[in-house]
């Protein structure tokens, strides 16, 4: 029988790659997307707006200097 921490590794596991799939297909700018019976148009102009639109932030070394 399997243990609660092979289901914990598993499970989060599982989430990850999900996670990571979900940032790679939103960092891909093809406009079409098409598989199976599934397509999916994408607007790509209004995305790079709003990703560009929104500030990262940035870090600051400390001052060790006094």
């Amino acid at each position: 029988m399997l243990s609660e921490v092979f289901w914990s590794f598993f499970l989060t596991s599982i989430i990850g790659l999900l996670l990571k799939g979900a940032s790679i297909v939103y960092k891909s700018k093809c406009k079409t997307v098409s598989c199976c019976c599934i397509k999916i148009d994408r607007d790509i102009e209004s995305e790079i707006k709003v990703d560009t639109a929104i500030p990262l932030p940035t870090l600051q070394p400390p001052n060790l200097i006094n």
